[in-house]
């Protein structure tokens, strides 16, 4: 496929609105270049045996990438919150100065394991622990990161909140909330950073996950939701008129 193919073909196509990309990124000089002004949805789909590709961008790419300017309302992110991910869930919310509803649904790469001890970081020259050198609890601490595409937020939804993918030995209630609380540190440390720089939010929902690998979820689920308020409570809310639901 040439290089320009894409913008060949939506070049001639100047009332196009919607354009999904599957399974294109095997082709390493393929520039996806779209000057179409009435543009709405734009879907870029990849497969999981590619997701070396993928996941080298967000984490070593970005820094290189031009600032990008996206006319978009409503943000749906797919992310595992993995510490390779997080360049890249930041350099998207940039991006989105007319934001105004962000989705964010909670999922793990099948080959996220496989990624991070594969010898592919040495074949594509990627050194990933310099390129990564943070933790990921504190990186949305970070003071220098500012965010204007927040200043327009109404409505954050968080879906498959506390999804696991190990399952938890037989302990009591505490200890399943306190297990959660820290194996999960880096979402909940988005959700105050949200909340801490949306200042028109109104309204923001958390669905609890109910895939969760740990046995005694469903027992726990009332008390889970009750530290979880608590937790949320505690955290500061540029937004006076913010209001959390938890589901």
């Amino acid at each position: 496929m040439p290089k320009d193919a894409i913008n060949c073909l939506t070049s001639g196509c100047p009332l196009l609105e919607d354009l999904t990309v599957e399974s294109c990124n095997k082709y390493a000089d393929l520039s996806i270049c779209i000057e179409n002004r009435n543009l709405k949805t734009l879907v870029i789909e990849e497969t999981s045996d590619t997701l070396y590709e993928i996941e080298a961008l967000t984490a070593f790419e970005v820094p290189r990438v031009a600032p990008l300017s996206l006319k978009v309302t409503c943000l749906e992110l797919r992310t595992g919150f993995e510490l390779y991910e997080l360049p890249g869930i930041v350099y998207l919310l940039r991006s989105c100065l007319d934001l105004e509803k962000l989705i964010v649904k909670i999922d793990f790469t099948r080959d996220t394991c496989e990624f991070l001890g594969s010898e592919r970081e040495e074949l594509r020259g990627f050194d990933f622990e310099s390129q990564c050198d943070y933790v990921e609890s504190e990186y949305w601490k970070d003071k220098d990161l500012e965010f204007p595409s927040l200043q327009n937020i109404k409505t954050i939804e968080i879906n498959e909140f506390f999804r696991e993918r190990y399952k938890l030995a037989e302990v009591s209630e505490q200890d399943v909330g306190e297990e959660l609380f820290e194996s999960h540190d880096n979402e909940l440390e988005f959700v105050r950073f949200l909340l801490n720089n949306s200042t028109k939010l109104e309204k923001m929902i958390i669905f609890i996950s109910k895939k969760n690998c740990f046995v005694q979820l469903r027992e726990c689920e009332f008390y889970l939701k009750y530290i979880l308020t608590l937790k949320l409570l505690s955290f500061r809310r540029a937004s006076p008129v913010a209001e959390i639901i938890i589901s």
